[in-house]
């Protein structure tokens, strides 16, 4: 076992893009029960865009609990979900509030929702959206658990890293 499974808590060393309408419960649980670390995304299970930010976490509450029901592995949800930044406070309460495994940060780099989430022992995976030296230096100080580091236009390649890690 590698240190990002045993960080993780899975299987085999493998994580599952939080792709956008795309990843429902019913894949998340299907990589969480095959090993890996499946993700939920923004309208995950979804067909039609949401009337409010209050449908957009009635939403996610309830595909967290459909993955729960599906699998008792460890699991993982972004914090931003949309271009509305006032939702990621709500998003952080709802995630501790249904005791999510482990978030993705997108670069928010947020000292107080590090430490909301470290104290409710969510793991974090921090992929920096412009790698950098600052940052990464940043999200380690927080309390980052994983690193994720990609190059220009990823090409589909999403490198990781631990943090503090060789």
């Amino acid at each position: 076992m590698n240190r990002i499974s045993q960080i993780l808590n899975i299987k085999h060393p493998i994580v599952q893009a939080p792709m956008s309408w795309l990843t429902d419960a019913h894949l998340v649980a299907s990589v969480a029960d095959a090993g890996g670390l499946g993700f939920l995304a923004p309208h995950a299970g979804q067909t039609t865009n949401p009337s409010s930010n209050q449908e957009v976490l009635e939403r996610m509450r309830n595909e967290i609990r459909k993955v729960k029901a599906l699998t008792d592995k460890p699991f993982g949800v972004p914090f931003m979900l949309s271009y509305d930044l006032s939702l990621i406070p709500l998003m952080v309460d709802l995630l501790i509030d249904e005791s999510v495994p482990v978030v993705l940060d997108n670069g928010w780099l947020d000292p107080a929702i590090y430490a909301k989430l470290k104290t409710a022992d969510i793991k974090i995976i921090c992929r920096l959206p412009n790698p950098n030296l600052t940052d990464a230096l940043k999200a380690q100080k927080l309390g980052a658990d994983i690193l994720v580091l990609t190059g220009f236009d990823e090409g589909g390649t999403l490198p990781m890293k631990e943090v503090g890690g060789p």
